[in-house]
């Protein structure tokens, strides 16, 4: 047995390792809105302060993720264009022939 501590298991730790000045600066590469601390299901995450953003950044081993492609979005879908549930070859209207 060696007298060394053992290294801490892989994975996510808490967002304290961040350097405050680092903290302060950082800022969601989506929208540019601030971020919030909160402990995600996986563990600690930056989550945008955008209501209309939302995005929450995972934070592995003290380090932030800032990766919108990696991001888990916070809230459902939105509606409209493009993003609705009814958007989809069932919601289009049948084409119909023109009329006289």
């Amino acid at each position: 047995m060696s007298d060394e501590a053992a290294p801490p298991p892989a994975g996510r730790s808490g967002t304290a390792a961040l350097e405050p000045w680092l903290r302060e600066i950082l800022r969601c590469p989506r929208c540019r809105a601030a971020l919030r601390d909160e402990a995600g299901p996986q563990g600690p995450e930056l989550v945008c302060a955008n209501p209309d953003c939302g995005l929450a950044y995972r934070v592995d081993d003290g380090i932030p993720v800032m990766l919108v492609d990696e991001a888990r979005p916070t809230k459902g879908p939105t509606t409209g264009p493009g993003n609705g549930p009814t958007d989809g070859p069932t919601s289009q209207p049948a084409n119909r022939p023109a009329e006289a």
